[in-house]
């Protein structure tokens, strides 16, 4: 082979590992990342690709007709969730596939996609409209949805300014979740809100690790039990810096965390202020505009079914688990229609299902000593996890199969 060709390659490779860097370093999973890399090399008429991905690390090697070698390793040094950037880079991956680009075009499209920057505007109205309809979810009142809200713009400056910098992530999870705590704290004693307890679980939900949830289970899945058993081990930690840090807010401020025994919205209510929430955390997410009436309708899917499901059987896991097992299977359903990634559904449905407040009141227990209601709150937040991870286990499980099996039957017809 010539060395043109060889060159060729090498820059084929490079590009086809930087689709796969700002894959995962947008939030997809590992086997999504892998088999990016393996399908566009062998669009190219590469006969061997093999690819190993981590969280922060990718090495790949490939091997060409006449036997020639190399590897390309890449280290991710910083992650989110941004789900535009995903659906871009899953797209245009396919269109490398089919169109086979130059390594040259190849590198500069995707530096275009890269050099997009998301909408300020839309990303704080994101931040907002989360947490407002949220902290009514909860049964906070009007004035401590417009107090969450504040807070949360306020976030969104934070965010802007010191994510994707030098600080460890659960350096950065303390520090947000001390300063929104201690800011719900001060707005009720200035008369700007009314519940402390309602205003930190509204805000507390920014901070949830929602999409190291999603991606662990696909991980396990496609047996990434590596990479899946960190995700996990991370969401445990984020959960512990988060509860660390309204725990250091209340004590330095003298507020306490608070249990405001107030009735809970009506079930239309909740499903209807879930599903903008939702909308909200699909903006918050940096998801492209068309995709929020699906996330509208995801997370009201959500909360309806866990509804649905506790009213026949009142178990918070089994609740979860169904709810968690239905969006699973609207998020691949919806990913194979509309050909983008399933994480751009799941992440932003599964947002009402999350333990935001059973989480806070957990917390609360253990600083007033109320070891009764740690326990309870503490159990629960528990329980809604695993069923969580439970009902995405069963339902991807489930699904991969009969999606295979139905596959199968179309090729055999053909």
């Amino acid at each position: 082979m010539k060395q043109s060709e060889v060159i060729e390659y090498k820059g084929l490779l490079a590009g086809a590992v930087e689709v796969g860097k700002y894959l995962l370093a947008a939030g997809a999973e590992v086997s999504r990342v892998e088999n990016t890399v393996e399908r566009i090399m062998y669009a190219y008429g590469v006969v061997e690709v093999d690819v190993f991905a981590l969280q922060s690390f990718i090495l790949a090697s490939v091997r060409l007709a006449d036997g020639t070698e190399f590897t390309r390793t890449r280290r991710i040094l910083s992650s989110g969730t941004d789900l535009r950037r995903m659906e871009e880079l899953n797209a245009f991956s396919r269109q490398i596939c089919a169109e086979r680009p130059s390594a040259i075009q190849l590198r500069d499209r995707l530096l275009e996609i890269v050099a997009e920057k998301p909408n300020g505007a839309l990303t704080a109205l994101g931040y907002v409209l989360s947490v407002f309809p949220l902290t009514l979810f909860f049964g906070g009142s009007v004035p401590d949805a417009l107090a969450a809200s504040v807070i949360a713009l306020l976030f969104f400056g934070i965010d802007r300014f010191l994510r994707n910098t030098q600080y460890n992530l659960f350096v950065y999870t303390l520090f947000a979740s001390f300063v929104e705590g201690s800011l719900a704290i001060l707005f009720v004693q200035l008369g700007l809100g009314e519940h402390a307890d309602k205003i930190m679980i509204g805000d507390i939900m920014l901070l949830i690790p929602g999409l190291s949830l999603c991606n662990a289970v696909k991980d396990i899945l496609h047996k990434d039990n590596l990479t899946g058993l960190g995700r996990m081990v991370e969401a445990m930690m984020v959960t512990l810096f988060i509860a660390f840090g309204f725990y250091i807010a209340s004590v330095a401020l003298g507020g306490g965390m608070v249990n405001s025994d107030l009735p809970e919205p009506s079930p239309a209510a909740q499903v209807i202020t879930s599903a903008v929430g939702c909308v909200g955390f699909a903006l918050y997410f940096l998801a492209k505009p068309d995709k929020l009436p699906l996330a509208f309708f995801g997370g009201g899917l959500a909360w309806a079914l866990y509804l649905l499901a506790y009213r026949f059987y009142p178990s918070v896991f089994a609740a979860n688990a169904v709810a968690a097992a239905g969006v699973c299977l609207y998020s691949e359903c919806m990913s194979r229609i509309v050909k983008a990634p399933a994480n751009v559904f799941m992440i932003t449905s599964v947002i009402p299902l999350l333990p935001g407040s059973y989480l806070y009141y957990a917390i609360a227990g253990l600083m007033s000593r109320d070891m009764a209601q740690f326990y309870d709150y503490g159990a629960r937040a528990l329980h809604t996890t695993l069923g969580i991870e439970g009902g995405f286990l069963v339902a991807y499980f489930a699904f991969t199969r009969v999606w295979s099996l139905l596959l199968l039957l179309k090729k055999k017809r053909a």
